[in-house]
Parts: structure tokens; C-alpha cells; sequence
């Protein structure tokens, strides 16, 4: 299931995701609603509530795209082979993709590093 978030339509939607969230939300939203949870106790939980906090807010709706992308960016890193480092070279493979300019370099890495924290420790530097 993850590797399709790799593909350009999984960026595409999860750069739709990011663009909503960051526009102007409806009256009814709430991007501020996850509660914090420790990653080994709800890990994803532990996601949302980062990502909403930290990277771009998460509108009601929009948490199955960010949680799947979250476990693709956990594929990427566990593939990387650049031997840098991998939080970094994802977000800048994230930026080049089409739709992915909706991250900056650092805030794609940033997703990549509670990604990691959730999902995939072993692939923190």
C-alpha cells in the first residue's frame, strides 16, 4: 500500500492535503485537534499531532493521506542509499516530485523525521 504513495499521484494528493490545510480552513475545522500520544504508545496519533503542530495543519478528513505518506517516507528512507542523510534526502526527492513544491526542502524533512519517529526509528540519523 505504501509504495503507491511514492508514485506522482500519491505526492499529488498528499500535496493537495498540504495546500488545504495550509489555506484558509473552513469555519468548521478544527486543525489543532490531535492530542498528543508518545509514539510507542499510538504511533499514529503520535503523527498527527506532530505534523498538525509542527509541519502543516491537518484538517478533519485528511488524516489517511498523511498517515500513508508518513509509511512511504519511511519506504524511502529505508531504501536510500545516498548514505547521507535520509530525513534531508527526502525532503529534497519530496520537493522535485510534481506537486511536491507545496514543502519546502526542510518541512518535507521535517514530516520525514515524525514520519520516522512513528513508523521507523531505525531510520533516524
Amino acid at each position: 500500500m505504501t509504495a503507491q504513495w511514492l508514485s506522482s499521484r500519491g505526492i499529488l494528493v498528499f500535496a493537495a492535503v498540504v495546500l488545504a490545510g495550509s489555506a484558509s480552513p473552513p469555519a468548521d475545522a478544527d486543525p489543532g485537534s490531535y492530542p498528543f500520544c508518545p509514539p510507542k504508545e499510538n504511533a499514529d496519533c503520535f503523527l498527527l499531532n506532530r505534523v498538525n503542530e509542527k509541519v502543516f495543519p491537518i484538517l478533519p478528513g485528511q488524516e489517511g493521506p498523511v498517515i500513508a505518506n508518513a509509511h512511504a517516507a519511511c519506504e524511502f528512507m529505508a531504501t536510500d542509499a545516498s548514505g547521507s542523510n535520509p530525513l534531508l534526502d527526502y525532503g529534497v526527492w519530496f520537493t522535485r516530485q510534481p506537486g511536491g513544491n507545496a514543502l519546502t526542502t526542510d518541512s518535507a524533512a521535517d514530516f520525514a523525521m515524525y514520519a520516522a519517529k512513528a513508523y521507523c526509528p531505525r531510520a533516524l540519523p
